[in-house]
């Protein structure tokens, strides 16, 4: 039997070719939608940059929700690689910019705006780490809210004890009797099961 050559079976992923196009794609599409933005919102020289502040923030809130949901979804692979790759390294890592952060701060060094590129810096840093920890809670809350599916809502049961009850009632023969307790008949006359038709 003539074997099928490597990644003809159904589902197999894609190789590394692949998701190097796709990183490059999102990432071609982060950065224009950066360049854009920039481009329309300026910072004039000596002020705040406000426009790259608030890209790199932003960028590192929805990095965050946008991983942690990934992560808590399933397995890395099939259409959560595409998207932790395409939309995460690619889009996400196109929009936000180091590079542009660090020109921004040395020109304002440069321009004897020394206390505002310090607050720069300090608040791009802390503002982007506690955007993305935002995120990650925001993931981690949504996915606590929704019930598995065809499972049981854990605000209906508090003790636990509804799963274990059906579990035990679908474990038991259709149309049989539930099985008597010895220790509840102390004088060891247990019941016998009613006959079936």
């Amino acid at each position: 039997m003539t074997r099928p050559p490597p990644g003809a079976a159904a589902g197999a992923e894609p190789g590394p070719g692949a998701w190097a196009g796709l990183v490059a794609a999102g990432g071609t599409a982060g950065t224009a939608a950066r360049a854009a933005l920039e481009a329309a919102f300026p910072a004039a020289a000596g002020t705040m940059p406000w426009t790259t502040f608030g890209i790199n923030v932003t960028g590192s809130f929805v990095l965050g929700l946008l991983l942690e949901s990934l992560a808590r979804g399933g397995a890395d692979r099939g259409w959560r690689t595409a998207a932790r790759l395409g939309c995460g390294t690619g889009a996400l890592g196109g929009f936000t910019t180091y590079s542009t952060f660090a020109l921004e701060a040395d020109r304002l060094v440069r321009g004897g705006a020394l206390p505002l590129a310090s607050a720069y810096v300090v608040a791009s840093v802390l503002l982007g780490v506690a955007a993305a920890a935002a995120g990650i809670l925001l993931a981690r809350a949504a996915v606590a809210a929704e019930p598995a599916a065809g499972g049981i809502d854990p605000a209906d049961d508090p003790d636990g004890d509804l799963g274990s009850d059906l579990g035990s009632d679908l474990g038991s023969e259709p149309g049989s009797e539930p099985e008597s307790d010895p220790e509840s008949h102390p004088d060891g006359d247990v019941p016998s099961p009613r006959s079936r038709p």
